[in-house]
C-alpha cells in the first residue's frame, strides 16, 4: 500500500480536500479532470467495491489499521493513502473530526436522457429543481434502498455529486444510474417516458391527488414518480404532464413532509 504521512495542510496532495470548492472540483471546463470528495468508511468501501476511479485517500492516523482491515490492500493498488493526525484533519474540516476517512475520486459522468434505454427500468424517480443537496442525497439513498432503478435530475437540480450529497446518500449516488435531463425540460424526458409506456405520477398536495395508499402500483409495468422543489413543488408543466397526482394524507395540521421523508413513504408504496 502506498502510504504517505502528511503534516502540512498546504501540501499539494491535499489540495482537493482543502482548497478546492465544489464548483472547482466539478471543473465544468474540463469534465475529465472533475473530482468528487467522499467521506466516511462506508462510502470509501462503496467506491472501491464499485471500482470507481479513486485518485487518493486521506485518513486519520488512528484509523489506518481499520482502513486496512476494511478494504482489501489489493483494491488500493497504487492509490496514495495520505495519513494525517487528528489535529490536522480537524483544521481541514473546521471541526473536531470523528470519522476521519476521505477519498478523492474522479467524478462519474451523468447519463444523458437521450442515451438511456428507458425500457431497461421499471421504477424511476424524477426530481425537479431540488435545491438542498442533503435532501437530494437522502432521496437517492431512499431510492436505492427501496428499489428504484434510476433517478432523473432536472437541469437546475442540485448536484448529485456534491460532497455533502454524496455523504448524505451514503455513497448510493455511485450505485444508482443518475440521468441528467437536457435543457428542454420537462418535454424531452416526458416524451421518453411516454414512448417507453411509463405511467407518470406526481407527488403533490392537491385536492385532485389520490391518497397514495389507494394506488396499486403493481398494476403498472413501468412507473415514474416526480418530486418538486422544496418550496414551490412541481412546476405546472410537470403537473400537466403527469398521468396522476398522488399525496400522503397529513394529520394534526401538518401541511407536508420533507422530501426525504415523503420519498421514503412513496418509494415503499411504489416498489413493494
Amino acid at each position: 500500500m502506498n502510504i504517505q504521512h502528511v503534516t502540512n495542510l498546504n501540501a499539494k496532495e491535499l489540495a482537493p480536500y482543502v482548497s478546492l470548492s465544489n464548483r472547482e472540483l466539478k471543473n465544468i471546463a474540463h469534465p475529465g479532470d472533475s473530482f468528487v470528495i467522499c467521506e466516511s468508511l462506508l462510502v470509501l468501501q462503496t467506491v472501491f467495491e464499485l471500482h470507481v476511479d479513486v485518485i487518493s485517500v486521506l485518513v486519520w492516523d488512528k484509523h489506518l489499521s481499520n482502513l486496512e482491515r476494511s478494504i482489501s490492500p489489493e483494491a488500493f493498488g497504487d492509490v496514495p493513502i495520505y495519513v494525517a493526525s487528528h489535529e490536522l484533519l480537524s483544521k481541514l474540516v473546521g471541526f473536531n473530526v470523528c470519522r476521519g476517512y476521505y477519498a478523492c475520486v474522479r467524478r462519474p459522468s451523468l447519463l444523458s436522457s437521450a442515451s438511456v434505454d428507458w425500457h431497461s427500468y421499471t421504477r424511476i424517480a424524477v426530481v425537479e429543481d431540488l435545491c438542498d443537496v442533503s435532501n437530494l442525497g437522502a432521496l437517492i439513498r431512499n431510492a436505492c434502498a427501496l428499489g428504484i432503478d434510476a433517478v432523473v435530475c432536472s437541469p437546475t437540480c442540485a448536484d448529485p455529486f456534491n460532497r455533502r450529497c454524496v455523504r448524505t446518500s451514503m455513497g448510493t449516488v455511485f450505485r444508482l444510474p443518475i440521468i441528467q435531463a437536457n435543457s428542454n425540460w420537462p418535454y424531452d424526458v416526458f416524451s421518453c417516458l411516454s414512448s417507453a409506456d411509463y405511467t407518470v405520477f406526481g407527488a403533490a398536495l392537491r385536492k385532485d391527488a389520490l391518497n397514495v395508499h389507494d394506488v396499486d402500483f403493481s398494476h403498472y409495468k413501468r412507473c415514474a414518480l416526480c418530486f418538486g422543489n422544496e418550496s414551490k413543488g412541481l412546476s405546472t408543466p410537470v403537473i400537466d404532464a403527469c398521468d396522476q397526482l398522488v399525496m400522503i394524507p397529513m394529520k394534526h395540521g401538518v401541511d407536508s413532509l420533507n422530501v426525504a421523508a415523503s420519498s421514503a413513504v412513496l418509494f415503499w408504496d411504489m416498489c413493494s
